[in-house]
Formats: structure tokens, sequence, C-alpha cells
């Protein structure tokens, strides 16, 4: 699934960052940056603003995935509904 996530996810891992490191942070749980990172949960304007300054990733490039991850949600939602 796309998302901000899965490239949040690939950041830290570049950068050698634990998600505890980082969701301490981002005053965060751990458990809620996993779900950011599975793209189960989108982040809020605050969030993505917050990692932005910690990241320097463009908050364009945080919005532009996040809508690409709601896509993707609505796109398999209308498959369920239609049964595909």
């Amino acid at each position: 699934m796309l998302g901000f996530g899965s490239l949040l996810k690939d950041y830290l891992d570049y950068y050698n960052i634990s998600t505890k490191e980082f969701s301490d942070r981002l005053n965060i749980s751990e458990n809620e940056l996993n779900n950011i990172l599975n793209n189960s949960v989108g982040i809020d304007e605050k969030l993505m603003n917050t990692i932005n300054r910690l990241t320097n990733i463009e908050i364009k490039l945080i919005k532009f995935a996040e809508k690409q991850r709601i896509s993707i949600n609505i796109y398999q939602i209308d498959l369920i509904i239609k049964g595909k």
C-alpha cells in the first residue's frame, strides 16, 4: 500500500533511527508510529509539520503521499462493496 508511512519507514531505516527514538521525538506512542509506518492511519497537519521539522521532508511530499494512501483505501473499499 502506498502512503507516507512507507516513505517514513524508509527514511528511518536509511538513517538507522529506531521507532522508539522517533516516536519519542514526535511525542507519540511507538504503537501510534507503527500504525503510521504501516499506513493503517493517517497523520494530521500538526504531525506533518513536526515530521517536516525533524526530517526536512517537504510538506508537499508528505501531503501527496497521504493523499495516495487515502485514494488507495477508497478504491479498496469500492472493490469490496462491488464484491470484486
